[in-house]
């Protein structure tokens, strides 16, 4: 006995067939928008510590004011990029601050590198996480795989029960 779909169940295919296409497609942009997002702030904060720490490192007397341009730059660039409102973002904004002041107070090298290293595993947290959205993918999308994961194949077995009855009949003995 062989299977011919109806127009229905051919529709129902095909439509499934392109949403898991669109899915598929719209996830890998995605994925990708974040990938460049962690790529370029980790590109900033490194930029923001370099020159942070010429700008430390430098005399009264030396000319920095090309570093000094590229901190400002850095940090708005950074400010933008990430949502003020978030709790881990908050802390990256803090630490710049801290940085900030201690290389205004002209404080030790000690106290320059805690502010450093504050600021550095404020963003790794940050990378972290977005690493791991892009690694496993969106909710929303893993939530829609799932469900027409499901759909597919209670319809296959739908399929199979009309198709071939005596398995199922067997099975449930």
């Amino acid at each position: 006995m062989n299977w011919i779909p109806s127009a229905e169940e051919a529709a129902l295919i095909a439509t499934a067939v392109t949403l898991i296409g669109i899915l598929i497609t719209n996830q890998a942009k995605v994925s990708e928008f974040r990938q460049l997002w962690i790529n370029a702030l980790r590109d900033d904060a490194a930029t923001l510590i370099s020159h942070t720490l010429i700008v430390h490192a430098a005399h009264a007397g030396e000319n920095n004011d090309e570093s000094y341009l590229q901190i400002h730059q850095t940090t708005a660039r950074i400010r933008l990029r990430l949502n003020p409102d978030e709790p881990k973002t908050k802390k990256i904004i803090s630490a710049m601050n801290n940085m900030r002041d201690a290389n205004h107070a002209a404080t030790e090298f000690s106290v320059m590198n805690q502010r450093v290293d504050e600021f550095t595993k404020a963003v790794q947290n940050v990378l972290r996480s977005e690493w791991r959205r892009v690694k496993w993918g969106e909710p929303l999308y893993r939530i829609i795989f799932v469900l027409v994961a499901v759909g597919m194949l209670l319809s296959f077995t739908a399929i199979l029960h009309r198709s071939y009855p005596w398995i199922f009949h067997f099975v449930s003995r």
